[in-house]
């Protein structure tokens, strides 16, 4: 999956949510670049979770609760690449938790 050159906000939870518990291999491989996140009201701009070789690279992240967060399903080689991350409550979030059930 590709998501590139969007202007994405004003979205009750994230602005982009890559997020599959029932098959993690539909988020492998998934590029994200070229974006403007912000002023979403949720939870934040965006989550990388589940699957494999997650690229975010040069986007705008502002203006909302979590810039970029990245936890739930044990995602492997996710890339945070020169991204603008700013005036959020919180940057970037990593964590190792588990999904909460």
């Amino acid at each position: 999956m590709t998501i590139r050159d969007c202007d994405v906000y004003d979205n009750g939870g994230y602005g982009i949510q890559v997020y599959n518990t029932e098959d993690p291999g539909c988020s492998t491989n998934t590029q994200i670049y070229n974006n403007t996140i912000h002023d979403n009201r949720g939870d934040g701009g965006v989550t990388l979770n589940y699957g494999n070789n997650i690229l975010f690279s040069n986007n705008f992240v502002y203006n909302n609760f979590i810039g970029v967060g990245v936890s739930y399903g044990n995602p492997t080689n996710t890339q945070i690449d020169s991204n603008t991350i700013y005036n959020n409550v919180g940057g970037i979030h990593i964590s190792t938790s588990a999904h909460p059930e």
